[in-house]
C-alpha cells in the first residue's frame, strides 16, 4: 500500500472540499491537526469529524466560535454576548468577497502565493511536464 491510499489524503481531500464552501480555514485546519494528533492511527475518522466541523445553526451560545455570512461580509470570531437576535463577537476577521478591486500598495506588505514550491524545492519529486 502507497502512502496515496491511505486515509490521510482523506484529510486533506475534506479540507480542499471545506475550503470551497468557507473562507476561513484556519480553525478548521488546526482542528484537523488536533484530531489527527489524537488518533493519528485512524484517520479515516479524522476525515469524517473534519467534515462535520463546520455546520449551519441558529443554536449559538456564549464562547462559540462561529463564522457569520451578511450581505458579502464573512465575520468570524467568539460570540462574547447575544442580544435581541444580535451577537457581538471578539478576535473578529472580516473578509469580504468581491469579483475585482484595486489596491495602492504604498508601503503594504505584499504575500504572494508560490504553487511551484515542489519544483523549487525537489526538482526531482516534480514529474509535471511543462
Amino acid at each position: 500500500m502507497t502512502f496515496k491510499q491511505t486515509e490521510v489524503t482523506e484529510i486533506l481531500k475534506k479540507l480542499s472540499e471545506s475550503s470551497d464552501r468557507y473562507v476561513f480555514m484556519n480553525e478548521l485546519v488546526k482542528e484537523a491537526y488536533r484530531l489527527y494528533k489524537k488518533v493519528p492511527i485512524y484517520p479515516g475518522i479524522v476525515g469524517m469529524c473534519v467534515d462535520n466541523v463546520l455546520k449551519e445553526t441558529q443554536d449559538i451560545k456564549k464562547g462559540d466560535k462561529i463564522i457569520v455570512k451578511c450581505k458579502g461580509l464573512f465575520y468570524e470570531g467568539k460570540i462574547t454576548s447575544i442580544k435581541d437576535g444580535t451577537v457581538e463577537l471578539t478576535d473578529v476577521k472580516v473578509l469580504q468577497e468581491k469579483k475585482v478591486a484595486k489596491i495602492k500598495l504604498g508601503k503594504n506588505k505584499v504575500l504572494k502565493y508560490n504553487f511551484s514550491t515542489l519544483g523549487q524545492l525537489w526538482p526531482s519529486l516534480n514529474f509535471e511536464k511543462k
